[in-house]
């Protein structure tokens, strides 16, 4: 018995032998094996403290007061339809454009810590519909503009421009009430500092009275050339009750016309006293400042 043990273990050590000297992929898995793994060098930025890593990421991923754009760009293949969702740090950009954060390439935990980053970071502009369902977290949000065009509708004196549907602006309310860090603003592009004076405070009165149900007809009786009891109507929805949240507000789009000029061509329209003027001039900086 002795040496048929013997005899095993000298064609063991044959074996062992051979596939050190013979190449090979079996050879060379079995090395592997045997061998320690080697650990990378470290790397110096993320041997720092993490507190000092987020001072760094933030500083290389704002970008001040410039705005950074998100798209979903649509990617072919032979076996599924994709999209690419991307930032990019341009006003004018293609499908060509790089990623703004590529720290997120570097390794797994640079993609682990700064991923998503610049959207917590600066002002981003979203083109498309914005799904926060999947890649984005809602909580992540402090502020959010949306803008709606709208068609004007003529009346005699003056236009008078609608809000969105009672159906979207629902969503929107509910999107403030679930996300009270959030503050909307719903900026309406027909509601312009660069419009007329007169059309300008018009259209504010009545998206005061239509949405806030705030009547400031004893302000200003002489600017209300609309339909009245349309807008009183409007205001008594269940809409306007679901819009009753501290952080949605409508703003004006600001145009570059200095206050001045506002203020001048304010105070040669028609129908108003001095006193009403005056008032409507205080509205009007109120809801460029803060919105209705």
């Amino acid at each position: 018995m002795a040496n048929a043990g013997s005899d095993e273990t000298t064609k063991l050590e044959a074996v062992a032998a051979d596939r050190s000297m013979t190449p090979g992929l079996e050879n060379v898995l079995h090395s592997l094996r045997l061998r320690p793994i080697l650990e990378q060098p470290d790397s110096p930025l993320l041997c720092l403290p993490g507190e000092l890593r987020n001072r760094i990421y933030n500083c290389a991923l704002t970008v001040g007061v410039r705005s950074i754009r998100y798209q979903e760009v649509p990617v072919y293949s032979p076996l599924a339809q994709l999209s690419l969702r991307r930032f990019y740090f341009a006003e004018h950009f293609s499908d060509e454009d790089e990623d703004f954060n590529q720290l997120k390439f570097v390794c797994r935990q640079l993609y682990t810590e700064t991923a998503l980053l610049e959207l917590r970071l600066n002002r981003v502009t979203f083109c498309g519909e914005f799904d926060t369902k999947e890649t984005f977290r809602p909580s992540w949000l402090s502020r959010v503009e949306l803008e709606f065009g709208g068609d004007q509708i003529l009346s005699f004196n003056s236009s008078v421009v609608p809000l969105e549907s009672s159906v979207t602006l629902e969503l929107v309310a509910d999107f403030c009430r679930m996300h009270p860090q959030c503050r909307v603003k719903y900026i309406t592009r027909t509601f312009n500092t660069e419009s007329e004076a007169y059309s300008f405070m018009t259209q504010g009165y009545f998206i005061t009275l239509a949405v806030r149900h705030n009547d400031l007809l004893c302000l200003a009786p002489g600017a209300y050339p609309f339909d009245f009891e349309a807008a009183v109507e409007s205001a008594t929805s269940r809409c306007v009750k679901r819009l009753d949240v501290p952080n949605f507000r409508i703003f004006p789009q600001e145009g570059s016309r200095a206050d001045g000029y506002f203020s001048g061509e304010l105070r040669m329209a028609p129908g108003m006293t001095d006193a009403e003027r005056e008032a409507s001039f205080k509205l009007a900086k109120d809801w460029i400042k803060n919105g209705i």
